[in-house]
């Protein structure tokens, strides 16, 4: 492996673990009906993985729902680059819920270094 890959994992790692937390995160998964539809299986439980939560400064996002148009703040994670992690997993933390909904990997010379991940609040 790259002598320089491996050095920004590490450093993955160690921003990582100034402000850890472990997530759960819950996978839904569809399948087929067997009639030509799909139904939504039970979400499945992702093993625990540990994981950089973080505000984004000045990011806000406008969310429509009953109460009308509202304000949310902008989140975010940080994963090593082998995370298991898919777009529309969801997962909790205290009172709050999340949603993942999209993933950018960071790249060094072609390699995954490590994974940006914008989430949603739900709750």
């Amino acid at each position: 492996m790259d002598r320089l890959v491996e050095v920004r994992r590490q450093a993955t790692a160690k921003a990582i673990n100034i402000n850890p937390f472990n997530i759960t995160l819950k996978r839904k998964k569809q399948v087929s009906d067997g009639a030509g539809g799909i139904r939504q299986e039970k979400p499945a439980q992702i093993e625990s993985q540990t994981m950089r939560l973080y505000m984004i400064g000045g990011h806000v996002r406008e969310k429509s729902g009953e109460a009308g148009v509202v304000n949310t703040q902008g989140w975010g994670l940080l994963a090593e680059w082998d995370a298991d992690v898919e777009k529309g997993d969801t997962f909790e933390l205290g009172d709050q819920k999340f949603r993942v909904l999209d993933i950018n990997p960071v790249r060094v010379r072609g390699s995954v270094v490590s994974l940006q991940i914008e989430i949603e609040e739900l709750s």
